[in-house]
């Protein structure tokens, strides 16, 4: 029986990573075909890296036109809650 603490211990992080599924004749041929593909000087898109540049620069536009609408949100309950105060007290 362990007394209680007022500090807590970090426990270890165990890495137990299980494959859903996995198809040792398809990595067999994938890894065929870069070796032949290698061997014959075909460039393949292998190492394609998509742009991210336009997603970002949407991303970051979206979360400016959230930014405006939450803000005029905000403005518009504050008036509404400063005419509501101005009709109870007068």
């Amino acid at each position: 029986m362990a007394l209680p603490s007022f500090f807590k211990l970090p426990n270890y992080k165990i890495f137990e990573y299980k494959p859903l599924y996995y198809d040792k004749k398809k990595e067999e041929r994938k890894n065929r075909n870069i070796q032949i593909a290698s061997e014959l000087g075909v460039v393949d898109n292998l190492n394609y890296k998509p742009q991210i540049k336009g997603k970002i620069k949407h991303q970051i536009s979206y979360k400016r036109q959230q930014s405006k609408i939450s803000n005029f949100r905000l403005i518009i309950l504050i008036f509404a809650l400063l005419t509501l105060a101005y009709l109870l007290l007068f």
